[in-house]
């Protein structure tokens, strides 16, 4: 018996599509696994037969808040397909954020719709996420860039990078 099982997508990615405005279909290829109480793996069809139990897929999203949050991984990888609440961030701003340090404006940045999290983008990429919160006026961006992250590759989760038309 295996410590992971499969989720039904519609639990969970109709929340990710109206935040982010990904497209229809972007997830069809990709099945969502149980792995803990808080966390979602993302993998392919193909590749369930073959998965161990300590590494069933790409982190894809933590399930343990009241609003589910995607994985720097998977924002990394699916961000460029977003339509909505991504950022992006010019050179000064970017180095801000992947210091941690908090970012304000007077009202809410162009590709942001609302408070929450966000995709943040930068230096030609995605860089990780970011959280907005309204507070005295202000639009503050709480950097959630992980602080030992470090630029990797994709190809260690095993999983194709999606086609953007």
């Amino acid at each position: 018996m295996s410590a992971w099982r499969i989720v039904e997508k519609k639990n969970y990615l109709p929340p990710l599509e109206e935040r982010f405005g990904f497209p229809p279909g972007l997830f069809d290829p990709y099945e969502l696994i149980w792995f803990s109480k808080k966390r979602l793996m993302l993998t392919t069809k193909e590749r369930l037969p073959e998965i161990a139990v300590t590494t069933p897929g790409m982190d894809f999203l933590n399930i343990k808040g009241k609003i589910h949050k995607l994985s720097t991984a998977a924002a990394r990888r699916f961000g460029p397909f977003a339509t909505q609440n991504l950022l992006q961030l010019g050179p000064k701003e970017a180095r801000q954020y992947c210091q941690r340090i908090e970012l304000t404006w007077p009202s809410l940045p162009e590709g942001v719709q609302s408070r929450g999290y966000v995709i943040v983008g930068g230096f030609g990429g995605i860089l990780a996420l970011g959280f907005i919160r309204l507070e005295r006026g202000l639009v503050r961006l709480e950097s959630l860039f992980p602080t030992s992250y470090q630029v990797g590759s994709f190809d260690s989760w095993h999983l194709p990078r999606p086609a953007k038309d």
